[in-house]
């Protein structure tokens, strides 16, 4: 079996090494209207908003936060999630935290 996925791998994908093969040129996205940094704010109501709008189902996140936990602290966690998300987007970077999530398979029987 697994000598069959190797040569079904390698009748496939290309020797990188190989002198014929070219990186492929991809074009920068055209921006119709480009989002000025000093119309963007963040209000309380929607942040609020969106923590409310999470389903209690929903599974915590990398920080193990569980959902009802935003849901019910919405308002107490408004501010210092506003002080990151703003901070971020002065700083023009995103914090990793952000970047991460957990996936987990979920089997049929």
């Amino acid at each position: 079996m697994a000598d069959l996925l190797q040569e079904q791998f390698c009748s496939v994908f290309s020797d990188l090494g190989s002198p014929n093969v070219e990186d492929p040129s991809i074009p920068l996205p055209l921006i119709q209207n480009p989002q000025e940094l000093e119309l963007f704010e963040l209000g309380d109501e929607g942040i609020i908003s969106t923590i409310k709008s999470i389903p209690l189902s929903s599974s915590s996140g990398p920080n193990g936060v569980p959902a009802i936990v935003l849901k019910n602290c919405g308002v107490e966690l408004c501010r210092p999630i506003k002080m990151i998300w703003e901070e971020s987007f002065k700083c023009g970077v995103v914090p990793k935290f952000y970047k991460e999530t957990n996936i987990t398979p979920l089997y049929k029987k």
